[in-house]
């Protein structure tokens, strides 16, 4: 299954996969990467290969769907709906660096919470963002959704002290962006 955009065809989102790993574990690697995320760094050696397999499974359970994010069917960064339950989920993202600033994290975002809205018929989507990503947080608010509080910086997400800002999205609220 792949997800694309008729405006953007060279751009796809699809399941991770064993085939994405190298690419994730490279970019993933990279500190700048891990200080706007919830990735370890350093990055474990196996640590692509593990996220692939746990994603695997998480998706066959319903409890999270990770997709890679592609450009000419090169992985560049991932995009997950995490802990989906009773209507919700937590929305999360990276690019790796070498492709910042090029829109990819706002068309993956679109599209996978567009995934959530109709395939997986949630009702809210949430997301933070650390104090020090504001261009994730625009991100988040091109789609439309709404800042609705500050606070600590979830466990494992940047640096202790760090702050957040947490987000969230209605179904209904999206239906009205599109």
């Amino acid at each position: 299954m792949k997800l694309f955009d008729a405006l953007h065809p060279r751009l796809t989102v699809e399941p991770v996969a064993r085939q994405h790993a190298p690419a994730i574990q490279r970019l993933a690697a990279d500190a700048r990467v891990a200080a706007t995320t919830r990735l370890p760094h350093p990055y474990p050696e196996d640590g692509a290969v593990t996220f692939v397999a746990e994603a695997t499974e998480a998706w066959a359970a319903g409890t999270d769907f990770a997709f890679a994010i592609t450009v000419d069917d090169v992985c560049v960064g991932t995009c997950t709906l995490k802990q989906v339950r009773d209507g919700q989920a937590e929305l999360g993202y990276w690019i790796g660096v070498p492709h910042w600033g090029q829109g990819y994290a706002s068309w993956a975002a679109r599209l996978v919470v567009t995934y959530g809205f109709e395939q997986l018929g949630l009702a809210r989507v949430e997301a933070h963002v650390l104090e020090g990503n504001p261009a994730s947080g625009r991100v988040l608010e091109k789609l439309g959704f709404a800042e609705f509080r500050r606070d600590a910086a979830p466990c494992g997400c940047g640096d202790e002290g760090d702050q957040a800002s947490f987000y969230a999205l209605s179904a209904d609220a999206w239906s009205a962006v599109l």
